[in-house]
C-alpha cells in the first residue's frame, strides 16, 4: 500500500493544481502567455509527486528547519492560489445569479498571472531543495510488506480462542466442499489486528503439520494474477519436496501442469496472505483447476482486510477478529515497549538516586502511564508495535505522558464521534477533495471512495448511515496532520499553528474559546474547517465570537454549527466568500440574514429543526446550492425555487403558495428523495404534464395531499377531479425505486399506472390514505415490486387480478417479498388467477383492520403471518383460494402428502383480534403447519380448537382464547429418542409456552402436558389468569427437565407441586401454593432455585387430611439469591432460616411477613434490601448493623418507621434511599445530634426526593 502521507499530500497537490489550472484556462481561454505558465506548471507536478512519495518512503530522514519551511511555503502558496480562483469563480456566480452579461475579460487577471508566478517560483524552489528524492526509484510494484510463514519474533499474544476455532473446523468441520474436497476460510479484520500472525501460528500449528503434509504460503497482495500466484505455490512447494526442477513458466498451463503433480493425492494447505483484490469468479476457478486432483478434507486459507473479497468464495466461513483482551494486549504492548527489560528499570530520576522507595515509586508509574496508552488503542496488536516501538526508543516518563495527554492527534471529528457519511462526503466536495470531473457528481465520487474505506475497516459501520473511525487509522493520521488540525478543548490549552486549517471547539467554556481565538487569528490565514460541538447558553456572546471569526478569517469552506444553542447568525457570514457548507441544524434561529444571499459558493445549507420564520428574500440567487436540508415550511419560503438548477437534494417541496409546481421540471438534477406536499393546494389548470419524467436520478417520490383528514369528509366532484388531473402530471421517470401516494382523494388511477413501463423500477411501494380509491391498478405486473403497503383505502371492495389472465407467464406479484395492508374496512376478498402462480416471492403477510376479508390467494412460500382484526372464520378457509396441492417433505408427515391444506413453508403466525375464528385446520389428525416455529393467538374468543402442533415449534403463545384443551404435538415420523427419521435432527423444539385467559381451560391431563417427554426442551412455563385451571398431573411436572422459568398468576384452583430440580426461577400470583410437599429428603427438588417472586396467594389453606402446612416446603429454600414478596399472607420471615446465600430481598405490602421481631442474622450475604408499603412496621430491625454485605437500602411508604434503629447501619452501606415515610424520620436524620451520625458515612443518600449526597 502506499505511504500515508505521500499520498495525501500528493493527492492534495494534484488536485489543487489541477484545479488552478483547469479554471484558469476555462476563465481566460484567450490569454496565451497564462496559458503557457499555467502549462509549465502542470508539467512540474509528476515531479513535486515523486518527492513527496519518496520523502514518505523515507522514514527515518528527518527534515532540517529550512526544508520544513519550504514545505510550508509550497503549502501556503497553493493555498492562496486556491483563494484567489475562488473568488474569481464567486464573480462569475455572482454576475450569473443577477443576470449580468457585461463581463470584462481582465477582470481578475493580474491578480491570477501574479498568484501563478509567485507558485511557480515556490515550485521551482521546493524542487531545487529536494531533487535528491525525485531520483529515487519507483517501487510502485513491489510490496512493501512481504511476508513469510514464519513464526513472528515476538511470539503470540493471545487468540487462544480462535486458534480452537480455525483447529476444530480442520479436525472436524462438516462442510460438503471441504469434505469432498477443499475447503475455504478466512481470517477477516483491519489493518494491524493479527491476521497475518494467527494464519502463520496455524500454518506452524502441530496438527497442521501432521494433518496436512503438503503446506504453501503465498503472500497475495494487491494484485491477484493467477499466474504469478500459481508459479509461487509451486516455488513454496518445492522448497520441501525436491520432485521437479525450477523452472519459469510461460504460460497457466505450464504451471498447472506441475502443480496438478505436486498435489495428487495429497493433503494441502494453502495460506493467502493479504488478499486485496476483489477475486472474480473466473480467475478462482483458474487457480483452484489443480487441486481437484489433491486427497479431501484440504483447505485454502485467507487473510484479507475487506469482507467482500472473500466472501463471495469462502465455503467453511470466516473467523472475523477484534481487538485482543486486556491481559493480552498489556503483555504485548510491555513487550513491544519495553523489549525484554523490566518496566520498573527505567526512570527519569538520573544516576543519584538516594532512596530505594522512591525509585520503585518512579519506577512503576512508567508502567501505569503505559497502561494507559494501551487502553485507548482498541486492541489492535499493530497499534502496539507501532507505538510501544516509539516509546522505547525513548523512555522518560514526560515523553511518555506528552504521548498519553496530547491533544493534537484530535482530527476535525472527536474521538468516538458518529459519522454520517453524506455529511462527510458533503464536506469533502466542499473542500475541494474531489473536484467535479464533468462525467460524474463529486457526490458520487465520494461515496464510492468512503465505502471503499469501509471496505479497507478505515471506517466501521455503527448503524444505518452511521460510521466511526477505526481508533488506529485516527491515530495514524493525527500523528502525521497534527500540524493542519487542531482542537480546543476544555483543558489543557493549546495555541494553533500557522498552518492549522481545521478547527474543531469541543469545549462550553466561552469565555476560554474567546481568549484563545482572540489572540490566534494570525494564525488562522489558512482556515478552512470550523466545527463547533459544544451547546453555548449565552447566544448574544456566542453570536459576537462568530462575527469575530467571520470578520478576521474569510478563507473558511466548512462551518457546523449544529447544535450550539444560538439564535442568530451574524450578517458577517457574507465574509466567507469562500463558505460551501454551512450547518446551523437543531439551533433556535428564527431568520436567517440577507446577507447570506451573497455567498455565491454554497452547496450545502443545512436547517432542520431550526424554527425560522422568515428566510432572505433573494435565496434564489445561491445557484450554486447542491443540498437544502428543511422543512416544507421553510422550503415554502423561498420564491422562484426553479433557479436553483443544480440542487441536488431537496426532500421537501410544498405544492401551492409561492411555489410553482412546474418548477420541477427545471431541476432535473435531483436525486435521492423527494416528497411533494401539499398538493391539494394546487390550483386547475397550475400544473403541466410530465414535469417529473426527466427527473431520471430521483429514487424515491412521495406525494401527499392533505394529511389532517381531508378524505373522510364529503368532497365534490370538482376537487375529485382535481385530484386525478393532478397525479396524472406527477409521472416519474421509470428509474423510480419507490413510490409513495399519501392522501390522495381521487376515484381513478392515473393512466401512467395502468401499465407496467413508468413503474418498471419499482422496489418499494406504499398507498395511504386514499380513501376514495376504488380500485387498485394492476400492480402485480411490476416486475421488481418487492414490498407493498396498503392502508386507509376504505372504498376498496376487491383486489382481483385480471390483467393476468391475459400474460403468457401468468405471474402475479414475481418478486414481492412483504405485503401489507391495514385498515380496508370494505375489502371482502382478494383473488388470484385460476392456474396462475400468485406471490411466488412473499415471504412476509401483514393484515390488519381488514374485518370483512374472508379469501386471499394462496402464497406458496409464505413465512411469516400477521392477522390482526381480519374478518376469517377458518386459516384454511381464507388461504384456499385456488389453492394448488401441497406435498410435504418426507420427514413432516406420511398421512399429509398430497394435502390441499397444508401450509408448508411458514414459520412463524401470529393471529389477533380475530372474533369468527374458531379454528386453523379443517382436521386434527393431519399436520397443518408442518415447519411453524411461533405461534402466537391472541384475542380469539371463539377459537375452541388447535390442530395438532409441529415438532419444529419453539414458542408458543395462547391469550384470551375458547380452548377447552390443549393442543398436542405431532409425534409420528419421530424415533424414541426423539430425532427425525433420516434428517439427525432432535425434536420436539418447544422452549417457551405461555398460556394466559383461557377461562374454559379446566385441565392439563389432556394435550401438551400428557406428553411431557416431548418437552424435555421447555425452559419457559407461564400459566395466567386460568381460573378454571386445575392441576391434575399426577406426577407433576417432574417430566419436564429442562425447565428453568415456571410463572403462574392468577389461577387460585391450580395447585403446584413435583418440579424437577432444572428449576432456578419462580413467580406466584394468587394461586395454591402447595398440594403436600415440593419436595422431601430423598429428592430436593427445590434447592436449586435461586428467584422467588410471591405476590398475594392467600390460598394456601392447611391439609386436615394430610396434617400438611402448605408453607413448609420453603423451608428447602437452600440456594436462593434474590426473594420478591408482595402483599402475601402466609409467609412469615422464619420460613427462609436456610437462605445463607440471599443477596436481593424485596419486601412490599407484606405485613404478616414482618409482625415480628425481625431477625436478619440468618441473611449474612444479603446486599441489597427494600421494604415498600409496610404500613404497620413500627421500626426496622434492631439488627440491620450486622449485614456486613449490605450495599444498598431503600425504605418506602412505611409511615410508622420514625428513626432508624439504635446499633446503625451496616458499615458496608453505599445507598440508602428514604421515601414517603415519617416527617419524623427525615428530622432525626438530618440531625447532628440524632440519626446523622448513622449514615454521614454513606456515599449516595436520598431521603424524600432531596439528595443529600451523591456519588
Amino acid at each position: 500500500m502506499e505511504p500515508v502521507l505521500g499520498f495525501f499530500a500528493s493527492a492534495f497537490i494534484s488536485v489543487m493544481v489541477t484545479k488552478l489550472v483547469n479554471k484558469g484556462l476555462t476563465f481566460f481561454p484567450n490569454r496565451k502567455h497564462l496559458k503557457q505558465k499555467l502549462d509549465r506548471l502542470n508539467q512540474l507536478l509528476p515531479t513535486i509527486q515523486s518527492i513527496l512519495t519518496a520523502a514518505e518512503r523515507r522514514r527515518t530522514y528527518h527534515f532540517t528547519q529550512e526544508q520544513q519551511a519550504q514545505l510550508t511555503e509550497l503549502k501556503d502558496a497553493i493555498y492562496l492560489a486556491d483563494d484567489v480562483l475562488d473568488n474569481l469563480e464567486c464573480k462569475l456566480l455572482e454576475r450569473e445569479s443577477r443576470k449580468i452579461k457585461l463581463f470584462h475579460g481582465n477582470i481578475g487577471i493580474d491578480m491570477l498571472e501574479k498568484t501563478v508566478d509567485n507558485l511557480q517560483g515556490v515550485v521551482t524552489s521546493f524542487i531545487n531543495t529536494f531533487h535528491f528524492l525525485s531520483s529515487e526509484p519507483e517501487h510502485g510494484d513491489q510490496d512493501t510488506r512481504e511476508t513469510s510463514s514464519l513464526l513472528p519474533l515476538a511470539g503470540m499474544f493471545g487468540r487462544e480462542g480462535e486458534v480452537r476455532q480455525i483447529l476444530e473446523m480442520l479436525e472436524r468441520g462438516e462442510n460438503f466442499q471441504y469434505r469432498s474436497g477443499f475447503g475455504v476460510l478466512s481470517i477477516v479484520g483491519t489493518a494491524g489486528i493479527g491476521k497475518t500472525a494467527l494464519a502463520q501460528l496455524i500454518y506452524n500449528h502441530e496438527f497442521v503439520k501432521r494433518e496436512f503434509p503438503m503446506r504453501i504460503w503465498v503472500y497475495v497482495s494487491e494484485k491477484f494474477n493467477v499466474r504469478k500466484l500459481t508459479v509461487k505455490m509451486i516455488q513454496r512447494a518445492l522448497d520441501g519436496e525436491q520432485l521437479l526442477p525450477r523452472k519459469d513458466y510461460d504460460t497457466l498451463e505450464d504451471a498447472h501442469a506441475d502443480l496438478v503433480r505436486l498435489l495428487t493425492g495429497k493433503r494441502f494447505m494453502l495460506v493467502l496472505d493479504d488478499v486485496w483484490e476483489e477475486i472474480y469468479s473466473e480467475n478462482w476457478d483458474d487457480l483452484c483447476k489443480p487441486f481437484k486432483l489433491a486427497a479431501k478434507r484440504s483447505v485454502v486459507l485467507l487473510t484479507s482486510q475487506i469482507r467482500s473479497v472473500v466472501k463471495q468464495i469462502e465455503t467453511m466461513g470466516q473467523v472475523t477478529l477484534s481487538g485482543l483482551d486486556t491481559d493480552d494486549y498489556w503483555r504485548l504492548f510491555k513487550h513491544c515497549a519495553f523489549g525484554g527489560d523490566d518496566p520498573e528499570e527505567h526512570s527519569n530520576l538520573g544516576k543519584n538516586v538516594g532512596r530505594t522507595s522512591d525509585k520503585v515509586k518512579e519506577k512503576s508509574r512508567l508502567e501505569e502511564i503505559g497502561w494507559e496508552i494501551a487502553s485507548r488503542l482498541d486492541g489492535s496488536p499493530l497499534a502496539a508495535k507501532l507505538l510501544g516501538s516509539v516509546l522505547r526508543r525513548n523512555k522518560d516518563e514526560g515523553y511518555w505522558n506528552q504521548i498519553r495527554q496530547s491533544d493534537l492527534w484530535s482530527l476535525v471529528f472527536p474521538q468516538g464521534y458518529i459519522l454520517e457519511k453524506d455529511k462527510v462526503v458533503q464536506m469533502w466536495v466542499a473542500q475541494g477533495f474531489i473536484p467535479p470531473s464533468g462525467v460524474e457528481r463529486p457526490e458520487d465520487v465520494g461515496n464510492r471512495c468512503f465505502e471503499e474505506l469501509i471496505d479497507r475497516s478505515f471506517f466501521r459501520p455503527v448503524w444505518n448511515g452511521k460510521y466511526m473511525m477505526h481508533s488506529l487509522i485516527r491515530e495514524l493520521a493525527q500523528s502525521i496532520g497534527s500540524n493542519e488540525f487542531f482542537t480546543f478543548t476544555d483543558w489543557p490549552w493549546g495555541i494553533p499553528s500557522r498552518t492549522a486549517c481545521h478547527i474543531t471547539a469541543r469545549t462550553d467554556d466561552l469565555l476560554q474559546l474567546e481568549h484563545a481565538l482572540a489572540n490566534n487569528y494570525f494564525n488562522l490565514k489558512h482556515l478552512r474547517t470550523v466545527l463547533f460541538f459544544g451547546g453555548y447558553k449565552d447566544s448574544v456572546r456566542f453570536c459576537g465570537l462568530l462575527d469575530s471569526i467571520f470578520q478576521q478569517v474569510k478563507s473558511i469552506r466548512v462551518l457546523d454549527l449544529s447544535h450550539t444553542c444560538m439564535t442568530e447568525l451574524p450578517s458577517s457570514i457574507d465574509n466567507l466568500k469562500h463558505l460551501r457548507y454551512l450547518d446551523l441544524c437543531g439551533n433556535r434561529v428564527r431568520s436567517l440574514p440577507q446577507d447570506l444571499c451573497s455567498l455565491y459558493h454554497l452547496q450545502v445549507l443545512n436547517v432542520k429543526w431550526c424554527p425560522l420564520q422568515q428566510l432572505p428574500e433573494k435565496m434564489n440567487r445561491l445557484i450554486n446550492l447542491r443540498h437544502i436540508c428543511a422543512d416544507i415550511v421553510t422550503i415554502s419560503g423561498i420564491s422562484q425555487i426553479l433557479k436553483l438548477t443544480n440542487l441536488q437534494e431537496l426532500e421537501n417541496f410544498p405544492a401551492g403558495k409561492s411555489n410553482d409546481l412546474n418548477a420541477l421540471a427545471c431541476m432535473t438534477e435531483l436525486r435521492g428523495v423527494l416528497h411533494i406536499a401539499d398538493l391539494h393546494l394546487v390550483k386547475v389548470g397550475e400544473v403541466k404534464e410530465g414535469i417529473l419524467k426527466k427527473s431520471k436520478h430521483l429514487t424515491s417520490l412521495w406525494l401527499s395531499w392533505d394529511s389532517e383528514g381531508r378524505g373522510i369528509r364529503q368532497l365534490d366532484d370538482a376537487q375529485t377531479t382535481l385530484d386525478e388531473k393532478v397525479l396524472q402530471c406527477l409521472q416519474p421517470h421509470d428509474n423510480l425505486k419507490e413510490l409513495r401516494i399519501d392522501s390522495y382523494v381521487g376515484l381513478r388511477s392515473p393512466t401512467w399506472m395502468l401499465t407496467n413501463n413508468c413503474l418498471s423500477n419499482v422496489r418499494s411501494m406504499y398507498v395511504i390514505g386514499c380513501v376514495n380509491w376504488q380500485n387498485l391498478p394492476p400492480l402485480e405486473l411490476l416486475p421488481e415490486l418487492e414490498i407493498l403497503e396498503i392502508k386507509g383505502m376504505h372504498a376498496l371492495e376487491k383486489v382481483s387480478s385480471q390483467s393476468l389472465s391475459h400474460d403468457s407467464v401468468k405471474k402475479g406479484f414475481p418478486r414481492l417479498k412483504k405485503l401489507s395492508i391495514d385498515d380496508l374496512p370494505n375489502l371482502k376478498e382478494w383473488t388470484g388467477v385460476e392456474d396462475g402462480q400468485f406471490f411466488p416471492c412473499l415471504c412476509e403477510l401483514v393484515v390488519r383492520n381488514c374485518p370483512t376479508l374472508e379469501r386471499f390467494p394462496y402464497i406458496p412460500q409464505l413465512e411469516n403471518v400477521i392477522l390482526e382484526n381480519v374478518g376469517l372464520v377458518s386459516l384454511t378457509a381464507f388461504f384456499n383460494a385456488c389453492c394448488p396441492e401441497v406435498s410435504l417433505p418426507e420427514s413432516s408427515s406420511s398421512n399429509s402428502k398430497g394435502n390441499p391444506l397444508a401450509l408448508p413453508t411458514i414459520s412463524s403466525m401470529y393471529i389477533s383480534k380475530c372474533p369468527n375464528l374458531r379454528f386453523l385446520g379443517e382436521s386434527l389428525n393431519q399436520l397443518f403447519l408442518p415447519r411453524l416455529f411461533e405461534l402466537e393467538i391472541r384475542n380469539c374468543p371463539q377459537l375452541c380448537l388447535l390442530p395438532d402442533l409441529p415438532p419444529t415449534l419453539t414458542k408458543l403463545i395462547i391469550e384470551d382464547a375458547g380452548l377447552e384443551e390443549l393442543p398436542t404435538i405431532w409425534n409420528e415420523g419421530l424415533t424414541d429418542d426423539f430425532e427425525v427419521v433420516g434428517t439427525g435432527s432432535f425434536l420436539p423444539t418447544l422452549s417457551t409456552l405461555y398460556i394466559s385467559s383461557c377461562s374454559k381451560l379446566s385441565t392439563l391431563s389432556i394435550g401438551l402436558f400428557r406428553q411431557q417427554r416431548l418437552l424435555r426442551r421447555l425452559g419457559k412455563l407461564s400459566l395466567r389468569n386460568c381460573e378454571n385451571l386445575k392441576s391434575d398431573l399426577a406426577k407433576g411436572f417432574r417430566a419436564l427437565t429442562a425447565l428453568k422459568e415456571l410463572t403462574i398468576f392468577d389461577c387460585p384452583k391450580l395447585l403446584i407441586s413435583h418440579f424437577y430440580v432444572s428449576l432456578k426461577t419462580i413467580e406466584i400470583s394468587e394461586c395454591f401454593i402447595t398440594q403436600g410437599a415440593w419436595s422431601d429428603d430423598q429428592n430436593p427438588i427445590l434447592q436449586a432455585i435461586e428467584t422467588v417472586k410471591i405476590i398475594g396467594c392467600s390460598h394456601a389453606n392447611f391439609d386436615e387430611d394430610r396434617k400438611l402446612n402448605p408453607v413448609d416446603s420453603f423451608k428447602h429454600l437452600t440456594s436462593v439469591d434474590h426473594l420478591y414478596l408482595v402483599n402475601t399472607s402466609v409467609l412469615t420471615l422464619d420460613l427462609f432460616t436456610k437462605l445463607h446465600s440471599l443477596r436481593i430481598l424485596d419486601i412490599d405490602g407484606c405485613q404478616r411477613f414482618l409482625t415480628k421481631q425481625l431477625q436478619l442474622l440468618h441473611f449474612s450475604k444479603l446486599q441489597h434490601l427494600s421494604i415498600r408499603n409496610c404500613k404497620e412496621l413500627p421500626y426496622l430491625p434492631e439488627d440491620l448493623n450486622t449485614l456486613n454485605f449490605l450495599m444498598e437500602l431503600c425504605i418506602e411508604n412505611c409511615p410508622l418507621i420514625t428513626s432508624l434503629p439504635q446499633n446503625g447501619l451496616p458499615p458496608s452501606l453505599e445507598r440508602l434511599s428514604i421515601r414517603g415515610c415519617n416527617p419524623l424520620l427525615k428530622q432525626r436524620c438530618l440531625d447532628d445530634n440524632h440519626d446523622f451520625p448513622k449514615i454521614s458515612y454513606i456515599a449516595a443518600i436520598c431521603i424524600e426526593g432531596e439528595v443529600l449526597k451523591s456519588k
